[in-house]
């Protein structure tokens, strides 16, 4: 496996994140009304076929007055069973982040995706956006995937990458 490392350099204008992963580096550049975002490093399974939390723990603090985001992520999934699969959905709220395996809870957003392996493990992303509306700039929410596996089997999600924009 080879190893990752992340430096961001923040400015008025924006972030500059340079990823070092083996012999080369690549680097993104995001305006200041963005945020990157990566959670799951670790993949989350579950048998449930009722929607539990992930437990991203991904959070961001609102900066301007208008309360509303884009929360755009992808997220690798898998299920352990041929032609079963995993859906998942945004889920936000705020407090305490939910952890692994908790009943779905916060406001679910966005439409809910869902991938199908075609054999055992085969893993595929998922795409999940949503616009989220009426937040108070200065307040920490927290952002998380209620999944869950679609018939059966062990679905895993995991990593998850994307960014917070503000409008």
């Amino acid at each position: 496996m080879s190893e990752k490392a992340y430096v961001d350099i923040q400015g008025d204008a924006g972030t500059l994140q340079i990823v070092k992963q083996g012999t080369g580096d690549v680097a993104f550049v995001y305006p200041a009304n963005i945020e990157a975002v990566s959670a799951l490093t670790t993949a989350y399974t579950t048998t449930s076929t009722t929607a539990v939390m992930a437990g991203a723990g991904l959070t961001f603090t609102p900066k301007k007055g208008s309360g509303i985001v884009k929360v755009s992520l992808a997220a690798v999934v898998s299920n352990a069973t041929a032609s079963d699969g995993v859906k998942a959905q945004i889920a936000y709220g705020t407090g305490t982040a939910p952890a692994a395996g908790a009943a779905a809870t916060g406001t679910a957003v966005g439409d809910a995706s869902a991938f199908t392996s075609a054999a055992a493990s085969a893993a595929g992303t998922i795409p999940l956006v949503a616009v989220i509306t009426g937040l108070t700039p200065g307040v920490t929410y927290w952002i998380d995937l209620q999944v869950a596996a679609v018939t059966g089997g062990t679905a895993s999600v995991g990593p998850v990458y994307g960014y917070i924009e503000e409008a």
